[in-house]
């Protein structure tokens, strides 16, 4: 346990420090998005990264966790599918979160086929 500085008595955690501590703990949001994304895209690759410690404080984020998604997704089911709608997918599959806890998602669709080709980018080939 954190003292006072020279004296045995506890220090006292700032509210924002408690809650972010207890956001941290939580993945109840986390969870229940890679659930809806996983049964209705039938994804061969997805990610999901939880940024909302990196807004604290920020509109939108009340320090209670889970407001700040990054979210990966590749899926034959965006084949022919626009990126717009692609999204709109995904903003379907994720109303209730959204219009519950979380504040901010970013999103990036591919297809298998733009995802091989993005790898061979990078990997130079």
């Amino acid at each position: 346990m954190a003292t006072a500085a020279g004296g045995s008595t506890p220090a006292t955690a700032t509210a924002t420090t408690a809650a972010a501590a207890a956001a941290a703990a939580s993945t109840v949001y986390y969870d229940r998005i890679l659930r809806k994304i996983t049964a209705g895209l039938s994804p061969s690759f997805v990610e999901l990264v939880d940024e909302s410690a990196d807004h604290v404080g920020h509109a939108g984020n009340p320090g209670t966790g889970e407001t700040h998604f990054r979210l990966s997704v590749t899926s034959d089911a965006f084949n022919g599918v626009s990126r717009i709608n692609r999204h709109r997918r995904v903003y379907e599959l994720l109303a209730d979160e959204l219009s519950e806890r979380v504040h901010a998602l970013s999103i990036t669709t591919r297809t298998p086929a733009e995802a091989a080709a993005a790898a061979d980018r990078e990997s130079g080939g």
